[in-house]
């Protein structure tokens, strides 16, 4: 099913599009897990194993988002709707992810979800 754009009418083949940012998105949170998972006991102490696993999850979460979308859906918005629009919408997309991640981290620190400490 191929669908046009409103702007410049731009060929969009939108389930194939979906289907990349899906499958970037999930290959990303894989590997960007590993990564913390492996390289944070060099910066932060953990209470437990469960702790651990919590936080590289939530922690990597975000940046697969936006590594998900950014290859998926950026080049789509920019061909149809220019460079700098695509970047405000990039910015304010990584802006709101990492308060949101944040946010949460605290949130299951507070809570004692999450037992951690800086090194």
């Amino acid at each position: 099913m191929v669908l046009y754009g409103l702007i410049n009418m731009v060929t969009v083949d939108y389930p194939s599009l979906l289907t990349t940012t899906v499958v970037v998105f999930l290959g990303s949170w894989v590997l960007l897990f590993l990564l913390s998972y492996f390289l944070t006991p060099f910066y932060m102490k953990y209470g437990d194993q469960k702790s651990r696993a919590i936080y590289s999850a939530v922690y990597s979460l975000a940046f697969a988002f936006i590594i998900g979308v950014g290859y998926g859906l950026m080049p789509v918005l920019s061909q149809q709707y220019g460079f700098w629009p695509t970047m405000v919408i990039a910015l304010v997309l990584v802006l709101i992810l990492t308060l949101l991640q944040n946010y949460v981290l605290n949130l299951l620190v507070s809570k004692g979800v999450l037992k951690m400490a800086r090194k």
